[in-house]
């Protein structure tokens, strides 16, 4: 019964990631660009990253989420220990949230000719 005895609710910010491909979700401060970087408190609480094809609009509108995390920073399970809080604080569980998927990489046809 892994994590079952020392969980703990987190409060996760999230931030676009630098490449545009998606959102970051993480125990440490972000507002407008600027995230505070990880303390020997919080550098072992596992990050979440949600892939999507617009990662402004799910930071927009899913500023924070609440995670339960296990005595070892690790997330034992994303649907049951993740829900997502919207701009109005309202608790949204992870299974009733859905995001664009990905954006697929263009891949360049040899010339065989």
């Amino acid at each position: 019964m892994k994590g079952t005895l020392e969980m703990k609710e987190k409060r996760y910010s999230g931030r676009v990631s630098s490449k545009g491909t998606g959102a970051f979700y993480s125990p440490n401060q972000t507002f407008n660009g600027i995230s505070a970087l990880p303390t020997p408190l919080t550098e072992s609480l596992q990050t979440l990253f949600i892939g999507t094809a617009d990662p402004h609009a799910v930071v927009e509108a899913y500023p924070h989420m609440i995670v339960k995390v296990s005595a070892d920073g690790t997330v034992d399970s994303i649907e049951n220990d993740v829900k997502f809080v919207t701009k109005g604080g309202e608790v949204v569980d992870a299974s009733d949230v859905s995001f664009l998927p990905p954006t697929p990489k263009k891949v360049e046809e040899d010339n065989l000719a």
